[in-house]
């Protein structure tokens, strides 16, 4: 589901509000529990909110370049964290920078899951979509596939990097139901 819908979240910004009530639904559905599932997506739409581009951008790219008008990760305090370990620019920066985004989308979206599953659980989901973040991209990059609305190396890294959504969110569901 999320190996479609993180691409046309990519293509449009509504899309993530469907997400986040697709989320809340499955959630509801499994768990039973309203007030989770009311969480998961307010979570998922909080978390979800822009700010990775310029990060995108480098890794796709490489070229160590960046847009010092791009500041998308200074409002987060992304770019102050990662800038501590590396220097702007560079991959190594980039890498870490979406790591921390992904922190920031994962922590408030599955976070609810932790007064239903094994905190441990959770906290690994988290760990995992937030290291997969800047792998999709790499990975993304070095792909070739194509399919429509699937053509350049970013679209790619929004399909796999949907896929990880898949597993966590398909991993944790089922953790609740059994």
């Amino acid at each position: 589901m999320n190996i479609i819908l993180n691409r046309l979240r990519g293509e449009k910004a509504w899309v993530a509000i469907v997400v986040a009530c697709i989320w809340a639904g499955l959630t509801v559905a499994i768990t039973g529990n309203l007030y989770i599932a009311i969480a998961v997506g307010i979570g998922y739409g909080l978390g979800e909110a822009p700010g990775w581009g310029e990060w995108i951008g480098g890794l796709i790219r490489q070229d160590g370049m960046f847009d010092p008008n791009d500041i998308e990760g200074e409002k987060y305090g992304i770019y102050q964290l990662a800038s501590l370990i590396a220097d702007r620019g560079t991959v190594l920066y980039d890498i870490i920078a979406l790591m921390l985004r992904g922190l920031l989308w994962w922590v408030p979206a599955l976070l609810p899951f932790a007064w239903l599953v094994d905190g441990m659980t959770v906290f690994f989901a988290i760990l995992f979509l937030a290291v997969s973040f800047p792998m999709s991209v790499l990975i993304g990059r070095e792909c070739r596939f194509t399919f429509p609305l699937v053509t350049t190396p970013w679209k790619r890294a929004e399909v796999i990097y949907g896929g990880a959504q898949d597993l966590v969110l398909i991993g944790l569901l089922l953790s609740v139901a059994f």
